[in-house]
């Protein structure tokens, strides 16, 4: 047996957790199963020694040699079960730890203040007697100099401030605050009860969950994620009323923190803020990540120590003194954080806690409104035309309920709708841009700090349009989403003035949407930034001027704005449709109308839309004026101007209309533009045409669709400045469809058929739809309308035609014959009749046999009555079998596809008389010269085969001829040659002469059309040989011929 060795290469790669380690001493010796490294930490002269324990150990006991000392108090380790004790015996220090250690995850053992001038020894014993390597530690004393040390007060470190110096801005506000709507959910391997969180160490995966409404960061509503690694032990957090954001750790506990910041929608946040806690005492140690804290605080007197050389990335914070007095209490503050990151180390046995303090802390004032970076005076400052979009209150406005259970009240002056927690409408024509009606979806999702129900309402009245009311101490997040008339999103740019802006309510706006904000000056309207949202308030009551602004926004698709009611009662914010500053008056839009059909009450049109937005007296315009150049298309003339409002109400008596040659120029009387009426409306402008049907269309001045575009240009001047010049076009589908409808006398609908064409073309619809298209069994009596030169006016026209249904034609065939016969040779069949017709109509006769069916007769239109028939004498009947009867069908369809009686009929198809075989030689064989006169028989029987194809009763005779006597050798003998037959004897053939030697009758039935005559031998045509003959070859000539008999 040969043996083969299969090698593989084996690849470990190994990933590893970098350390804030370097540098080691020793070797490691396989076969120990406790193992000693001393390595010097690289932020501080400390050092760090390392057990690694090979198999689990329950008892693990250290053994510091005498000249060593530790101070038990501050001895610190960690990766570590528990320290069971810590003794002084005569050889040195012994430390007995409980562990379930392993080679993977050695022990890290921090000394400190560990003195001694010489060097000393550390080694470590386990309970099955194995011991580690001696570790020889170098300069303890400028070494080891130390692990945690917690003896510098926070009032030394450079970032620490007194909290009663301390001011915030209002964007650095953010802190934890009790919501009752407050929920944990999101949870991952921890669990929520009765207002807690359980998180237990020995779970796989992250641990994390969500707190909802855990704070509110200005105008924005915070969601929490907590995220826990590393845990020791277990911890709870508290987040109801009474011990809010407050954690407890068991005994021994510590575990790292996570918090990340998120608004309602998931998309995280950047916040700037402080948290405070309590009860920073012996028991307890805490540490923030250096890098997100950009200052502590606390009461100027403080129990509170800090290490930050202890760690590269922490800061750690703890006390040698009990006790939960304000000496005891510290803050750190954060900025533009999405996260903040914290350690929490219970130094006691028992369970302890940190208690979330809510502290208050000193915070600037609000800026002025007027201090916005892009604030504007009203009145001072125009809004420029491409913000003219507000919100426009008509009467085609209409409100649906979405989503949530909204309650829509309609009023006649308009719409109340009351939301509860969460809700959406949307509000159909809320305002025009660029050429459509835009509609909007309002959202609105309701919070409470308070035990009250959540109720805002929502008006939409002329008066009072987008006027939202809350109830009580509530707040809202509303959403403004733009959609178009398809109901798709759709970006809009324009300005919204709000009013009431006082001291019972703030107002949160997205600062990203925001392009300018205007008021007056001075304002009692104060606002701050909190990330990506501008929050306004005033410390003052009042619906004047002062509490009064318009904000002006980016194209944008959506508007959200956070609106906070600070009364018990209820607290109103208004939104106005005018404004204090000037608001430029953008330019015309045309209107995007495509006209696919035309009816007969179509309104042919070409429309552009103004807006003329509200100015204050000061900023009216002296001079409006609209020209328009009416088209020039010779198809459409123009009828008239309309005028009319954005609830279509006729307005024309404004304007002075003056109307030229090609255009028509448009004016606003003088009291017109001194009057406040005529300002915020939206006026249409409508040219209406109409089509000259004494015209044609000419197919090129159509598009490749059909359609034929009508233009106008319209200039627009105000005042003196340069002419806007704008296009109205409108494509006008000239296609046209007319539909026939056939129907009878009772008005059923016989047939539908569809004709298309353009409007204004005139054609001639007789010859394809009455001539051509033929109703079975009826025929044409009237049209409602003239076929002849028929004109397309509309899209869609209809047209009845009337017809009447007449009786089916009858067939006949002259004679009534059973039977008739048509010769092969020639296929010529003769058949005549009559048919009855009730109509003036044309026809074919047919005949019908076998598998086919072929028109054998034809008419052209004839008139009604008894008319006759016959078949075409061009008509030749080919391809039957000769001397077969086959049976067929007469009759006759006319041209609408009526069918007459059929007529059955046999043909015979009749051949002719002829030879099936005859014989070709007749041979006698050889024979001597005889010595006398001999008769010779024919030495082989033969046969004659006749067919007789001429139809019944049909008969012939077989005749015998010489047409050469018998000669050879230069000798001819005229009498050598007879027939011989059993009926006639013998008889003699004379050349030229015939005989007959058979009949033939094909008999009444026509069964005996083949016929055969035998001649054995002995019978037949018989020789005689002369003794004068001399030897050769003798031959003579017969004929065989068929002849009719007479029947």
């Amino acid at each position: 047996m040969n043996d083969y060795l299969k090698m593989s290469r084996v690849f470990l790669f190994l990933v590893g957790i970098a350390t804030l380690l370097f540098g080691s001493q020793t070797s490691f010796a396989s076969d120990n199963k406790l193992h000693l490294t001393q390595k010097k930490m690289s932020n501080s002269q400390s050092f760090l020694i390392d057990l690694s324990v090979q198999e689990q150990q329950e008892n693990v006991n250290i053994q510091l040699s005498k000249n060593l000392k530790v101070d038990k108090e501050k001895m610190i380790l960690e990766n570590l079960d528990t320290i069971e004790k810590i003794q002084e015996q005569p050889s040195g220090v012994n430390i007995t730890l409980l562990t379930k250690g392993n080679k993977e995850n050695p022990i890290h053992l921090y000394l400190q203040n560990i003195g001694g001038a010489q060097p000393g020894e550390v080694q470590a014993y386990a309970e099955d007697g194995s011991q580690s390597n001696k570790l020889q530690v170098q300069n303890l004393s400028e070494g080891i100099t130390k692990g945690l040390e917690l003896n510098t007060s926070i009032i030394r470190s450079p970032i620490w401030s007194d909290i009663k110096n301390l001011q915030i801005t209002p964007d650095q506000s953010f802190r934890f605050v009790y919501n009752k709507q407050i929920t944990a959910t999101e949870l991952k391997n921890v669990t929520s009860k009765d207002k807690k969180v359980i998180i237990s160490e020995g779970e796989t995966g992250e641990q994390s969950f969500m707190l909802t409404h855990a704070g509110m960061y200005g105008p924005v509503d915070v969601n929490l994620k907590v995220t826990i690694s590393a845990i020791k032990g277990s911890a709870t957090l508290d987040f109801g009323s009474e011990q809010f954001m407050r954690w407890t750790l068991g005994g021994k506990a510590n575990l790292d923190i996570q918090y990340e910041f998120f608004d309602q929608n998931h998309k995280p946040l950047k916040v700037s803020g402080y948290t405070y806690f309590r009860g920073i005492n012996t028991a307890k140690t805490v540490a923030f990540k250096k890098e997100q804290i950009d200052k502590i605080f606390s009461p100027a007197k403080t129990n509170i120590q800090y290490d930050d050389t202890f760690s590269s990335e922490y800061t750690y914070y703890g006390s040698y003194m009990g006790g939960w007095t304000s000496k005891q209490e510290l803050g750190a503050m954060f900025s533009d954080a999405k996260q903040l990151n914290w350690r929490g180390i219970n130094n006691d046995p028992d369970e302890s806690s940190f208690d979330y303090g809510q502290v208050e802390i000193t915070t600037k004032e609000f800026n002025s409104l007027t201090d916005f970076p892009n604030w504007k005076e009203s009145v001072v400052e125009n809004i420029p035309k491409e913000n003219y979009f507000t919100f426009l209150y008509s009467n085609k406005i209409e409100v649906d309920a979405i989503d949530g259970n909204p309650k829509i009240s309609k009023h006649n002056d308009g719409f109340v709708v009351d939301f509860d927690e969460k809700g959406t409408i949307l509000i159909k024509n809320v305002g025009y841009y660029e050429g459509q009606w835009i509609s909007l979806y309002v959202k609105s999702n309701m919070k409470t700090f308070e035990d009250i129900g959540l109720s805002s309402e929502l008006t939409i009245k002329k008066n009072l349009f987008l006027r939202w009311v809350l109830h009580g101490k509530i707040s809202n997040n509303i959403s403004y989403e733009f959609v178009d008339e398809q109901l798709n999103p759709i970006e809009v740019s324009g300005y919204m003035t709000f009013v009431g802006l006082n001291v019972s309510k703030n107002l949160g706006l997205n600062a990203s949407t925001i392009k300018n904000l205007y008021s007056t000056k001075p304002s009692d309207i104060k606002y701050w930034q909190f990330g990506d949202v501008v929050y306004l308030k005033s410390n003052t009551s009042g619906f004047d001027d002062k509490h009064e602004f318009t904000m002006t926004y980016k194209k944008t698709n959506k508007l959200d704005f956070f609106l906070e009611n600070n009364d018990t009662d209820y607290s109103s914010l208004d939104y106005k449709q005018n404004t204090k500053s000037i608001v430029d008056i953008p330019d015309p839009k045309a209107v995007r109308k495509t006209f696919e059909k035309i009816e007969e009450q179509t309104n042919l049109y070409n429309q552009f839309n103004q807006i003329i937005p509200y100015e204050p007296p000061i900023g009216r315009k002296s001079k409006l004026e609209w020209v328009i150049h009416l088209s020039n298309k010779e198809l459409l003339y123009f009828d008239q101007l309309k005028i009319t409002d954005e609830d279509d109400q006729e307005q024309s008596d404004l304007f002075d209309i003056v109307k030229e040659e090609k255009l028509i120029r448009i004016t606003p009387k003088a009291d017109t533009l001194t009057s406040e009426d005529f300002y915020n409306h939206l006026y249409q402008f409508r040219i209406d045409y109409k089509i000259d049907y004494e015209k044609e269309i000419k197919l090129s001045e159509l598009d490749k669709e059909g359609y034929y575009l009508n233009e106008n240009l319209v200039q627009f001047t105000l005042d003196n400045q340069q002419p806007i010049q704008i296009e109205t076009r409108t494509p006008i589908n000239f296609k046209s469809k007319t539909q026939l409808i056939y129907q009878d006398e009772q008005g059923n609908v016989l047939l539908k058929k569809e004709h298309d064409t353009y409007i204004t073309q005139t054609n001639d619809l007789t010859k394809e739809y009455i001539d051509n298209v033929k109703v079975k069994q009826h025929e044409f009596v009237s049209s409602e309308s003239s076929l002849s030169d028929y004109q397309n006016k509309y899209t869609k026209e209809t047209i009845q035609l009337n017809y009447r249904k007449y009786k089916l034609p009858e067939l006949s065939i002259n004679g009534h014959p059973e039977e008739i016969m048509v010769q092969a040779k020639d296929g010529k069949l003769k058949l005549d009749g009559k048919i009855l017709l009730d109509a003036d109509t044309s026809f074919n006769v047919h005949m019908k046999f076998l598998d086919r069916d072929e028109i054998i007769g034809k008419s052209d239109k004839i008139s009604a009555g008894l008319v006759d028939w016959l078949v075409d004498k061009d008509y030749r009947l080919k391809g039957l079998e000769p001397g077969k009867t086959t049976p067929v069908e007469i009759y006759a369809i006319d041209e609408t596809g009526s069918e007459t009686n059929h007529i059955p009929l046999n043909i015979y198809y009749a051949g002719d008389l002829s030879f099936k075989q005859t014989p070709t030689n007749i041979e006698f064989g050889l024979e001597k010269i005889p010595s006398a006169i001999k008769q010779v028989q024919n030495k082989e029987p033969y046969k004659i085969e006749v067919s007789d194809l001429r139809g019944s009763n049909r008969k012939y005779n077989l005749y015998l001829t010489m047409t050469q006597s018998l000669s050879g050798n230069g000798k001819t003998y005229e009498d050598s040659l007879s027939f011989v037959n059993s009926k006639q004897g013998k008889q003699p053939l004379i050349e030229g002469e015939a005989i007959v030697v058979g009949k033939g009758d094909t008999g009444k039935d026509n069964t005996k059309q083949t016929s055969e005559y035998l001649f054995p031998v002995g019978q037949g045509i018989q020789l005689t040989v002369y003794p004068d003959m001399k030897k050769g070859t003798y031959n003579a000539d017969v004929e065989w011929l068929l002849v009719d008999a007479p029947s």
